[in-house]
């Protein structure tokens, strides 16, 4: 067997004491509690007593490495979770050597600066817990033989808005500095619980409103395959920091595009999800109506094993205390090589009507059209019925709000810092001029009574079921198993924008899957979305599968991975983080809008703090591809 979590007494006491102390106090699910406590929100690990065995190799990075220490000729390129187990097992690596290899690759790659192109700066902060955690996973395998659970060792990193004891959550503003956690969101501890190594938290816009990728704590981040372009956003950190092969997967958030915009702009795979079938509880609150949780990886393999951790039931969740919502035991059990065939599948040319009409595939002459009409024929060719010219003429596209009232207050006060209120956070005055132009204006969003938000949500629930149940008799009427269609309309990331499609998951709650589907003449991605039936999630893995596996059009950003060594410690590059985000938010964001950072801008200011710093091995020219 190749996995299985302990079952150590000690362990048991620390999941029976989170059951009884992590659920909301607000929510009665008591009746609705099962054997699985969804409340361990530490590492199940951490307690696992040393055994005498004693390791046949030593590994270069590890403790007390010297001279004679293994360093494996093992690549970190497009690395899957499957390949990690099978090198574990053999005792090709440890899993702290795999760790600090990822640690050194973003310490060397993250904010490098090449041919006067800004840095990825994909993250804000590094986990300096990861090799404590790392070295309990290879001391569990030394000890018990076998690998502590699915996600074993497999390297991750979340978005700054999820909360983790491990790393300050910042929501992308400097009005949340040095805000700590005292537990992790339902989502990072299911990960963590299967063994996943959290690698430290990276960038979004700011309070999660935009898709630009720039925010006040942090900059700008810049697209993995051209960082002159936009990563897209608002989960921009994690989707580049996976492409860019420094994690294996990344968690993002979805209201509207969060995760299948940087999914479509950085060739990844995504599952905004039916509606409700993750929890997001421990995420800072947004439009509870819309809200999604989700993964960011490179194949869709990857995408099931995460999701599967990710989807399990909480109790402690109000979504998941309402509803009975359907889970596979494995959504790995559907990564079906003929996936396709047999599927109908309708190609959407229109959602709404009139004035509001609008074209999924954009101009019918625009160039990256030709693009589409291959990914339509690759459909046929893998045995898929295609049909054309599906429209939605009577949905509706305003989207509804529920605010996030009262939710703020209950996340901040659970947390450590000088920020534990929404009073305190819009006091502070750190938040970019774009987000809140005024203390009063940030109070005004942030603090609507429940009462408010329980109306709001109430109306928003009804209006966004009505979407669903048009939605669904549509393709009930033409026998479809899904839609597709781009995830953005230019089909690759801009300077200035993006002209996404996340409307049509956003107003009914369906799931979505964004797969990779080549590249523009400019060497820039294409992804394009699978949208099916709620709770139809084994059908998407299914067909996405069928697609990736026929065509294999993930390929890496040739950008990285540089030969440079690191040249700093995770403290000091967390530093350096913080004073090239402070610089772009003094200079540019506190009273200037996100316009006014070009790329250009963001450049010269994070170069010059590199200067400040001695990091000038950081400042390159030339390629630096392999």
């Amino acid at each position: 067997m190749l996995h299985r979590p302990p079952i150590a007494v000690a362990l048991l006491a620390i999941i029976l004491t989170a059951c009884t102390s992590e659920l909301d106090e607000d929510v009665d699910c008591s009746d609705l509690c099962v054997d699985e406590c969804p409340g361990d929100e530490g590492f199940p690990f951490d307690s696992y007593e040393s055994c005498d065995l004693s390791p046949e190799q030593t590994f270069c990075g590890t403790d007390g490495a010297g001279a004679d220490c293994i360093d494996p000729d093992f690549p970190l390129d497009e690395l899957r979770v499957s390949q990690i187990h099978e090198a574990l097992l053999d005792g090709e690596i440890s899993c702290e050597w795999l760790t600090v290899r990822h640690l050194d690759r973003i310490l060397a790659e993250d904010l490098r600066i090449l041919d006067g192109a800004p840095p990825l700066n994909a993250f804000v902060h590094l986990n300096e817990a990861a090799l404590h955690t790392a070295r309990t996973l290879d001391e569990y395998h030394r000890c018990e033989g076998e690998l502590a659970g699915p996600l074993h060792c497999a390297p991750f990193v979340i978005k700054t808005n999820y909360a983790s004891k491990e790393v300050p959550v910042t929501n992308g503003s400097h009005a949340l500095l040095d805000t700590q956690p005292t537990f992790d969101a339902f989502t990072v501890a299911q990960l963590r619980r299967s063994g996943a190594v959290l690698l430290g938290s990276t960038t979004m816009d700011e309070f999660a409103r935009g898709a630009v990728s720039i925010n006040g704590r942090s900059g700008k981040s810049g697209n993995a395959y051209d960082t002159r372009y936009n990563p897209g956003g608002s989960s921009a950190g994690s989707s580049v920091a996976v492409a860019s092969n420094l994690a294996i997967a990344g968690l993002g958030t979805d209201n509207c595009s969060s995760l299948t915009v940087p999914a479509a702009y950085n060739s990844l795979v995504t599952l905004r999800s039916s509606h409700g079938l993750v929890s997001t509880q421990g995420i800072f609150p947004s439009n509870q109506l819309d809200a999604v949780a989700g993964p960011l990886t490179r194949t869709v393999e990857d995408q099931a094993l995460f999701f599967d951790a990710l989807s399990r039931f909480n109790p402690a969740d109000r979504v998941h205390c309402a509803d009975d919502m359907p889970r596979a035991d494995t959504y790995t059990a559907h990564l079906d090589p003929q996936g396709l065939h047999g599927k109908r599948i309708g190609v959407l040319r229109s959602i709404a009507s009139g004035d509001d009409e609008r074209n999924p595939f954009g101009s019918p002459t625009a160039p990256i059209q030709s693009h589409y009409d291959d990914f339509i024929a690759e459909l046929r060719s893998l045995g898929a019925e295609v049909v054309d010219d599906v429209a939605l003429p009577g949905l509706p596209l305003n989207r509804s709000s529920s605010g996030m009232g009262q939710e703020v207050e209950r996340f901040l006060a659970r947390t450590e810092g000088p920020v534990t209120s929404v009073d305190e956070l819009c006091e502070t005055e750190l938040y970019s001029g774009h987000i809140y132009d005024s203390v009063s204006a940030c109070k005004n969003s942030l603090s609507r009574s429940d009462r408010s938000l329980q109306s709001n949500l109430d109306s928003g629930t009804e209006a966004y079921e009505a979407n669903r149940a048009y939605v669904e008799s549509v393709l009930d009427a033409q026998d479809l198993d899904a839609l597709i269609y781009p995830a953005d309309v230019r089909g690759a990331p801009t300077i200035s924008g993006l002209f996404s499609n996340c409307i049509l998951a956003s107003v009914t709650g369906l799931p979505t899957m964004v797969v990779p589907a080549g590249f523009t003449s400019l060497g820039l991605p294409v992804g394009m979305s699978f949208t099916a039936r709620m709770f139809d999630e084994p059908i998407l893995f299914a067909m996405a599968y069928s697609y990736e596996q026929a065509t294999l059009h993930r390929q890496p950003p040739t950008r990285t991975p540089s030969s440079l060594s690191p040249v700093m410690d995770i403290s000091t590059f967390n530093d350096v983080h913080f004073d090239i985000g402070w610089a772009a938010f003094e200079e540019v964001l506190r009273e200037g809008s996100t316009s006014d950072l070009t790329y250009q801008v963001f450049t010269d200011i994070a170069q010059r703090v590199l200067q400040d710093r001695g990091l000038t091995d950081l400042l390159e020219s030339g390629d630096s591809s392999d």
